[in-house]
């Protein structure tokens, strides 16, 4: 849909059916006109062309997508169905720690449904946690002493990472009520009504709770134990901040650091996350390896701290004068005005046929007129005169969009141009972090690497931008101990 301005690179759109393009009544005809605007032919190879010539074709479009987003119905019939199961007894979820699946068949081989019973060795663990949680411990210690005792842990949702405890997982660990022998399901739901993946909460009314005693994995008092704890520790947070509930922004919209999720330790793969411990009157701020600080040294040996206005100034620094550099950013400019012009013998073919098109239907037009005049079949002439009249309009607006092209710089305006560009783009990512954020979310291929060296205390960051460049720029070299930072600066631009 992006490329279908200024002109689409394509001519046919070739899909099984229009439920492929999209299932909601106002966002799929609406993108089918605008393929038909752009003149790009829609073919559904089990229903034949999207046509949209005449009000009937229009209305037939119209009635297939009904029927496409009435497949949605397939979801409530799955959800019915996993409610049966449910209420039966039955694994109807994900993967649980602490419990393995069996699945009985049929005498013909066929699958009956899914059963889960205790796994002892995770459900030992199960029970480390929720004692060591009722004996006062807090999650991150939880985590750090199951780490490192090499005690058996989730699968890890990324591949590639080590299977250990975080202090996010040992929390949900301590609130699944399955541990004390309650199957709870129906709580969440992953679509809105209008069929977008949007997580939320149902109504408890709605939720299917049943005991089951032979999935007990903790007693009743100890159950009771941790969440009397749980209990104290939400009031006592909720008592020191005035009743607020303080947690993670949605969607990492409103986070106040520069570098929040786009940084990650060359050491171990895991994020960078921003830290702080006192300095004199104030808070030092700075990114240390999550992994390593929730995890433990098991799973990461990398406890440097980077401070942020150090690292935030490198990551600029680097960003205005390599990616930013004038003779960059002319360069793909370059790049660009050249394939405009190269484009433009094709502009020119195709405003003559937009013209041909036009003069064609007008002539047809005319002929029409005439035999009305002369006492033609009058209904099915004004039908044709209506439809000529829709494709002419239609034509028209195709030939005016081709003879106004966009307005294309000279080689000569292109310095002024890109210094004024780039003076306001350096001044915004000094002064607004958020803005500042969506620049180099656009600019980075992918994430920051801050490549730790353990001995000399020194930090290589790698960074590879959207315009196919690589760049290890600025070792930079804090020591440990003492007040002002080192540098050794270090460019390899590949």
């Amino acid at each position: 849909m992006n490329a279908l301005k200024p002109h689409p690179p394509f001519q046919v759109l070739l899909m099984m059916e229009e439920s492929r393009l999209g299932r909601d009544q106002e966002k799929t005809p609406a993108a089918l006109f605008e393929l038909a605007r752009a003149g790009v032919r829609v073919v559904c190879y089990q229903t034949g062309e999207v046509k949209m010539h005449d009000p009937l074709s229009v209305a037939m479009m119209q009635l297939r997508v009904s029927f496409a987003t009435m497949e949605r119905q397939g979801s409530v019939r799955t959800h019915d169905a996993m409610g049966h199961k449910a209420k039966a007894g039955h694994a109807v979820g994900g993967r649980v720690f602490g419990y393995t699946t069996t699945e009985p068949r049929a005498p013909d081989g066929r699958r009956l449904h899914v059963e889960r019973r205790v796994h002892e060795a995770e459900a030992t663990v199960v029970r480390r946690i929720f004692t060591l949680y009722a004996e006062g411990v807090g999650y991150p210690t939880i985590a750090h002493t199951l780490n490192h005792e090499r005690a058996l842990a989730p699968s890890p949702r990324r591949t590639g990472r080590l299977a250990g405890w975080a202090p996010s997982s040992v929390r949900e660990i301590l609130y699944r009520e399955l541990y004390r022998g309650v199957v709870v399901w129906n709580r969440t739901k992953k679509r809105d009504p209008f069929g977008r993946k949007r997580h939320s909460q149902r109504d408890p009314a709605d939720w299917i709770r049943l005991e089951a005693p032979t999935l007990r994995i903790v007693s009743h008092e100890l159950w009771t134990a941790v969440q009397r704890r749980l209990e104290q520790a939400r009031a006592s947070y909720l008592r020191v901040n005035g009743g607020k509930v303080w947690g993670r922004p949605p969607g990492d919209v409103d986070t106040k650091y520069l570098l929040t999720a786009l940084t990650v330790c060359g050491h171990c793969g895991g994020t960078l996350h921003v830290r702080s411990r006192a300095h004199g009157c104030q808070r030092f701020f700075y990114y240390a390896c999550s992994t390593a600080n929730l995890k433990g040294k098991t799973h990461c040996s990398n406890f440097l701290r980077l401070p942020m206005d150090l690292a935030d100034e490198a990551v600029l620094a680097a960003t205005e004068t390599d990616l930013l550099h004038p003779a960059v950013v002319t360069r793909a400019i370059e790049k660009t005005h050249a394939a405009l012009v190269a484009a433009a013998p094709e502009s020119s073919d195709q405003v003559k046929a937009a013209e041909a098109t036009v003069a064609r239907l007008s002539t047809e037009l005319a002929r029409l007129v005439e035999a009305v005049r002369h006492g033609g079949a009058i209904p099915a002439l004004v039908s044709e005169i209506q439809r000529l009249e829709i494709e002419r309009t239609r034509a028209e607006a195709q030939l005016a969009a081709l003879r106004t092209p966009a307005p294309m710089l000279t080689a000569d305006d292109l310095p002024a141009a890109i210094e004024r560009v780039l003076t306001d783009w350096r001044g915004l990512l000094r002064r607004q972090t958020a803005q500042a954020r969506q620049i180099l979310r656009r600019l980075l291929h992918r994430r920051v690497v801050f490549t730790p060296d353990l001995r000399a205390g020194t930090w290589t960051m790698r960074a590879e931008c959207s315009l196919g460049r690589g760049y290890s720029v600025q070792r930079l070299w804090w020591p440990q101990r003492g007040s002002n930072p080192c540098f050794s600066l270090e460019r390899a631009v590949s």
